[in-house]
């Protein structure tokens, strides 16, 4: 925190220096540009390698559902199978609307559960 009333945050920082287990560490992105300060082992953590989340990061496919398996749709343990076949993270089904909405990163989600439903 730069000050007491911000919540806590990771800020971007390369490391200049290490003794033991501390660690000089210069701030980088802050207005002033060289700001260095020196912090202990737990309070760094590894960067993460992985891509943000973006609108494209994940793939949508709401499925019909005929009248009589709506009642059904939202026990979530029938869904286990269908999960694995659609390659899905995440089924939810609305009982009202009668959907079952599907949620994955993998854009095979919308060819497969477009196949399973018909």
């Amino acid at each position: 925190r730069s000050k007491k009333t911000e919540p806590c945050g990771y800020w971007s920082c390369k490391i200049i220096q290490q003794k033991g287990e501390f660690f000089v560490v210069e701030y980088t992105g802050l207005e002033a540009n060289l700001v260095n300060e020196i912090v202990e082992l737990h309070r760094l953590r590894l960067p993460n390698r992985n891509p943000p989340i973006a609108s494209k990061s994940f793939y949508k496919c709401i499925i019909e559902l005929p009248d009589s398996l709506r009642d059904v749709c939202e026990d979530m343990s029938l869904h286990r199978d269908l999960l694995k076949a659609c390659n899905a993270r995440m089924i939810v089904g609305d009982k009202y609307a009668g959907t079952l909405t599907m949620l994955s990163q993998s854009e095979d989600l919308i060819y497969r559960a477009e196949m399973l439903a018909d």
